[in-house]
């Protein structure tokens, strides 16, 4: 019998044993093939006991792939390593803006945007008014433009309609060109349905008030 138990097959982490090695010292070491592909020895200690190695050592990095979200984040691709051998990815934010981050910085969960959720966390501590009617819908119209999960994207942001950065910005900057709503019932409309969120282009609107611009917008298509 064997003064050790046979790990051939087993799976740990995201290695795979395939076949013992030669000892390390006194230990049983394990030929294994990581999932990235790499093959590489391991104390079988290290595989059954305390320290549960789980990767060939490239295990941060490869765990992320395009099309991943982090926060607000979407990763797009691996960036080119930095000087200091610190791996980095190209990522999208909801917002609409790129940055390249660290790829710990996304797994461990230290950055979720772009910077512009810590504006908006600011905003929410300073201006006092994220449960009000005119919050929720500067919220909304950000979230048409630069959300392409939102159900309305594609009707907004999927056609090129962005916010002035002015408002996108600051919700006081919106606030102050827009007013309050006139009523609960009011809503933004955006007097041309070609242009952008600006102040020249938009009003606080009934619903009513909102379809009806929207069919005269469709009339004027389909001549």
């Amino acid at each position: 019998m064997p003064a050790y138990i046979d790990l051939t097959n087993q799976r740990f982490g995201r290695l795979t044993v395939l076949r013992r090695a030669p000892n390390n010292g006194r230990h049983t070491a394990w030929f294994c093939r990581c999932e990235c592909g790499r093959e590489t020895a391991i104390d079988g200690s290290n595989l059954t006991g305390g320290c549960h190695t789980k990767s060939c050592g490239r295990l941060r990095g490869k765990l992320l792939e395009a099309g991943q979200r982090f926060g607000r984040l979407t990763v797009v691709e691996r960036m080119p390593p930095k000087t200091n051998g610190r791996g980095s990815w190209l990522c999208l934010c909801d917002c609409g803006n790129e940055t390249t981050v660290i790829t710990n910085h996304l797994t461990n969960g230290n950055t979720k945007s772009c910077g512009c959720l810590h504006g908006e966390l600011f905003n929410h501590l300073t201006h006092g008014d994220t449960r009000s009617s005119e919050y929720s819908s500067w919220c909304a119209m950000i979230a048409r433009c630069y959300n392409p999960s939102h159900i309305a994207y594609k009707r907004y942001g999927g056609r090129g309609i962005t916010i002035c950065t002015r408002w996108r910005n600051s919700y006081e900057v919106f606030l102050a060109d827009m007013g309050r709503k006139p009523s609960p019932a009011h809503s933004i409309d955006r007097i041309d349905n070609n242009g952008n969120y600006t102040p020249s282009n938009c009003r606080w609107v009934t619903a009513s008030e909102q379809n009806y611009n929207r069919r005269n917008f469709k009339r004027h298509q389909n001549h």
